[in-house]
C-alpha cells in the first residue's frame, strides 16, 4: 500500500494497477473499472433512535461519519440544497473503521452501493431513502504506458469483465 504520491514516483514498477480518483494521471492509461454510487445506511438500533428518515433534510441532525475528511457528505448535502455542520460527526482514514461505526449504531455513514448491498440485505444495515448519487471518483484499472506484453492486456480483459457494465 503506497501513499497516491509514492504510487505515482514508482508507477513505472507497475504494468496494471487499480487505483481509486478521477483517472486523470499522466503517463498511464487508466480504464474506468468500477464506478460506484454512494447511500446513507445505519443501523437498524440507530434509526430506531432517530426516527423516520424520509428526506435528507432528516438527516441533518444524525450523527454523520465520514471518511477522511467531510467531502463526500458534504457534497451529497450540497448536491440536494442543504449544508452540514462539518464539525460535527467522526471523520474515519479507513473505510472498513467506518462500517464498523455505522454498524454499532454510532451514525449514518455514506456507503457504496456495492461494498454495502450485502448488509443491507442482511439488516445489519438499513438504507432509508431511496437515493444513490453518482460518485466522481471511481477505481481504475491502470496500465502503464510502456506496458504493452499480451499477458497484461490479457489480465487487464479479465478484471474488465468481472467488473461487469
Amino acid at each position: 500500500h503506497y501513499s497516491p504520491t509514492e504510487f505515482w514516483r514508482r508507477a513505472h514498477e507497475f504494468d496494471i494497477a487499480i487505483a481509486w480518483g478521477k483517472g486523470d494521471w499522466p503517463g498511464v492509461r487508466t480504464v474506468p473499472f468500477l464506478k460506484l454510487k454512494a447511500t446513507p445506511v445505519l443501523a437498524p438500533g440507530l434509526a430506531d433512535r432517530l426516527g423516520p428518515v424520509d428526506s435528507p433534510v432528516d438527516l441533518l441532525a444524525a450523527p454523520l461519519l465520514h471518511q477522511r475528511d467531510t467531502r463526500a457528505w458534504r457534497g451529497w448535502f450540497e448536491n440536494r440544497g442543504l449544508q452540514i455542520d462539518e464539525s460535527k460527526g467522526a471523520v474515519f482514514e479507513d473505510a472498513n473503521v467506518a462500517l464498523q461505526a455505522s454498524l454499532f449504531g454510532q451514525g449514518v455513514m455514506l456507503g457504496y452501493d456495492e461494498f454495502m448491498r450485502e448488509d443491507i440485505h442482511a439488516g445489519r444495515l438499513i438504507q432509508p431513502l431511496d437515493d444513490l448519487s453518482e460518485v466522481p471518483e471511481a477505481y481504475h484499472l491502470i496500465i502503464a504506458d510502456q506496458s504493452s506484453s499480451v499477458a497484461t492486456r490479457a489480465v487487464a480483459d479479465w478484471l474488465i469483465a468481472q467488473a461487469g457494465p
